[in-house]
């Protein structure tokens, strides 16, 4: 190895450690979702799959991988829980009220809320999360 080589690979590695300490991490993907959170939650939350929000957002121009948005709805878990929730009270709600269906006084605590006991108590979850 003669000196070129050994001054090349010395200003290589410099370089590269200039590099490593300039470098900072982009939050890009998360700073995207949280700008459309209420989306990608409300999606989840209807159960799509990741891939299918990755398309959803890629149709609307918003760029960013299926890991992402996976680690995006990790970090909002409870939130995604609550708005679970409220999806199946609107879903049950709609069902009480559409034509045809039971009248609500005859429905019980245990038949409206599930895995309520049969003893007439009513467990509820709460899913408020941190306040």
């Amino acid at each position: 190895m003669n000196s070129s080589e050994v001054l090349s690979r010395s200003i290589n590695v410099s370089r590269l450690e200039e590099a490593a300490l300039n470098f900072v991490v982009s939050p890009k993907a998360f700073k995207l979702l949280e700008h459309h959170r209420a989306a990608v939650l409300t999606l989840r939350a209807k159960d799509a799959s990741y891939s299918q929000i990755h398309d959803f957002l890629k149709e609307h121009h918003i760029f960013v991988s299926e890991s992402s948005i996976s680690r995006f709805c990790r970090k909002h878990r409870s939130e995604l829980q609550r708005q679970r929730l409220l999806l199946e009270q609107e879903a049950d709600f709609r069902t009480e009220s559409s034509p045809g269906s039971k009248p609500t006084s005859s429905l019980s605590a245990t038949d409206t809320i599930p895995g309520a006991s049969r003893s007439g108590t009513r467990k509820i979850r709460d899913l408020r999360g941190e306040v």
